[in-house]
Protein backbone atom coordinates (compact mmCIF):
# COMPACT_ATOMS: atom_id res chain seq x y z
CA UNK A 1 0.00 0.00 0.00
CA UNK A 2 1.04 3.23 -0.72
CA UNK A 3 0.29 6.04 1.02
CA UNK A 4 1.57 8.96 -2.13
CA UNK A 5 -1.43 6.96 -4.04
CA UNK A 6 -4.46 9.10 -4.51
CA UNK A 7 -6.28 11.66 -7.41
CA UNK A 8 -3.74 13.97 -8.90
CA UNK A 9 -5.22 17.34 -9.95
CA UNK A 10 -3.86 20.58 -11.68
CA UNK A 11 -2.81 21.57 -7.96
CA UNK A 12 -0.84 19.05 -7.09
CA UNK A 13 2.05 19.66 -8.34
CA UNK A 14 4.52 20.45 -5.82
CA UNK A 15 7.58 23.01 -7.77
CA UNK A 16 9.24 25.06 -4.68
CA UNK A 17 12.28 24.43 -3.16
CA UNK A 18 14.12 26.46 -0.69
CA UNK A 19 15.10 29.18 -2.85
CA UNK A 20 11.48 29.60 -4.66
CA UNK A 21 10.90 32.33 -2.03
CA UNK A 22 14.33 34.21 -2.50
CA UNK A 23 14.32 33.79 -6.26
CA UNK A 24 11.06 36.07 -6.14
CA UNK A 25 12.63 38.67 -4.04
CA UNK A 26 16.18 38.52 -5.83
CA UNK A 27 14.02 38.51 -8.82
CA UNK A 28 11.98 41.98 -7.89
CA UNK A 29 14.83 44.05 -6.01
CA UNK A 30 17.30 43.33 -9.11
CA UNK A 31 14.64 44.42 -11.59
CA UNK A 32 14.31 48.24 -9.39
CA UNK A 33 18.24 48.43 -8.50
CA UNK A 34 19.91 47.78 -12.18
CA UNK A 35 18.12 50.52 -14.36
CA UNK A 36 17.89 53.06 -11.45
CA UNK A 37 21.39 52.33 -10.80
CA UNK A 38 22.06 52.93 -14.46
CA UNK A 39 19.96 55.78 -14.83
CA UNK A 40 21.36 57.75 -11.46
CA UNK A 41 25.25 56.98 -11.96
CA UNK A 42 26.05 60.44 -10.98
CA UNK A 43 24.31 60.95 -7.90
CA UNK A 44 24.35 59.26 -4.73
CA UNK A 45 21.48 57.31 -5.67
CA UNK A 46 22.81 55.43 -8.43
CA UNK A 47 25.69 54.65 -6.13
CA UNK A 48 23.40 53.11 -3.80
CA UNK A 49 20.90 51.17 -5.40
CA UNK A 50 24.26 49.54 -7.09
CA UNK A 51 25.96 48.33 -4.23
CA UNK A 52 22.96 47.50 -3.10
CA UNK A 53 22.06 45.00 -6.00
CA UNK A 54 25.30 43.66 -5.66
CA UNK A 55 24.57 42.78 -1.64
CA UNK A 56 21.60 41.12 -2.83
CA UNK A 57 23.33 38.92 -5.44
CA UNK A 58 26.06 38.20 -2.86
CA UNK A 59 23.52 37.33 -0.26
CA UNK A 60 21.54 34.93 -3.12
CA UNK A 61 24.71 33.12 -3.57
CA UNK A 62 25.53 32.75 -0.10
CA UNK A 63 22.70 31.22 1.13
CA UNK A 64 22.43 29.44 -2.23
CA UNK A 65 26.11 27.90 -1.06
CA UNK A 66 24.81 27.14 1.80
CA UNK A 67 22.18 25.21 1.12
CA UNK A 68 24.65 22.86 -1.53
CA UNK A 69 27.01 22.37 1.67
CA UNK A 70 24.76 21.86 4.75
CA UNK A 71 21.33 20.24 3.12
CA UNK A 72 22.00 19.73 -0.86
CA UNK A 73 17.99 18.12 -0.64
CA UNK A 74 16.48 21.46 -0.24
CA UNK A 75 17.40 22.44 -3.67
CA UNK A 76 15.50 20.27 -4.74
CA UNK A 77 11.81 20.36 -5.77
CA UNK A 78 9.47 18.80 -3.60
CA UNK A 79 7.77 16.74 -6.02
CA UNK A 80 11.52 15.09 -6.72
CA UNK A 81 11.54 14.78 -3.12
CA UNK A 82 8.37 12.92 -2.70
CA UNK A 83 8.55 10.71 -5.59
CA UNK A 84 12.28 9.56 -4.09
CA UNK A 85 10.63 8.85 -1.12
CA UNK A 86 7.74 6.97 -2.55
CA UNK A 87 10.57 5.05 -4.67
CA UNK A 88 12.37 4.15 -1.44
CA UNK A 89 9.17 2.93 0.18
CA UNK A 90 8.05 1.11 -2.66
CA UNK A 91 11.34 -0.70 -3.51
CA UNK A 92 10.42 -3.94 -2.70
CA UNK A 93 8.52 -6.10 0.17
CA UNK A 94 11.63 -8.72 0.00
CA UNK A 95 14.16 -6.04 0.16
CA UNK A 96 15.41 -5.18 3.59
CA UNK A 97 16.40 -1.31 3.77
CA UNK A 98 18.72 -0.52 5.99
CA UNK A 99 19.78 2.94 7.23
CA UNK A 100 23.42 3.52 8.31
CA UNK A 101 24.14 7.04 9.69
CA UNK A 102 21.03 8.85 7.81
CA UNK A 103 21.62 7.69 4.51
CA UNK A 104 20.07 4.81 2.89
CA UNK A 105 21.99 1.57 2.00
CA UNK A 106 19.84 -1.15 0.03
CA UNK A 107 20.81 -4.40 1.06
CA UNK A 108 19.72 -7.37 -1.27
CA UNK A 109 19.92 -11.18 -1.20
CA UNK A 110 21.02 -11.69 -4.60
CA UNK A 111 25.28 -12.87 -5.04
CA UNK A 112 27.10 -10.66 -7.48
Amino acid sequence: MSVYQGHKNKHSGKKGNAMTPLNWMASVFEIVLIPSAATNITNWFGIAAFILAVLVIIFYAGIYIYFVRNDPDRLQTEQYNLESQQMLLDYSANTPIKLINGSALIVTNEKD
